[in-house]
């Protein structure tokens, strides 16, 4: 049997984090690390090393286009899902050119939503 996909979900929004959670609950990921902010994805990402990281880019104190930067700093390899509200999809492109895998928006409804996630599993499985 595969080893379990591991992921962290770092978002300002407890709504947000756990629907996500629940989904990658769902899809047999284990969520081995959730937080509110973009200092605690970079240390969530040292202790746990995740295959899979999904990181909200508007967040207070340290944004995720910040934290991004600083886990490449550490692993070049990082798979970093960006979640956004944001309509405008400019700033989702900077992650992307940052060096984000791919960037989901969390406003189009909880089905994409889940499409997105499933999409980002598959790639990592």
């Amino acid at each position: 049997m595969a080893r379990k996909i591991q992921a962290i979900v770092i978002d300002d929004d407890g709504l947000m984090r756990r629907l996500v959670a629940s989904i990658l609950t769902e899809l047999d990921c284990g969520v081995v690390g959730i937080d509110k902010d973009g200092a605690a994805a970079v240390e969530l990402y040292r202790e746990n090393k995740p295959d899979l990281v999904f990181l909200d880019i508007n967040m207070p104190d340290v944004d995720g286009l910040v934290a991004l930067r600083r886990i490449f700093k550490f692993d070049p390899d990082a798979h970093v899902v960006m979640l956004t509200g944001n309509a405008d999809t400019a700033v989702a492109e900077s992650c992307i050119s940052a060096g984000a895998k791919d960037y989901l928006h969390k406003d189009a409804g909880p089905e994409v939503l889940r499409q997105g996630l499933e999409r980002a599993v598959r790639q990592r499985r």
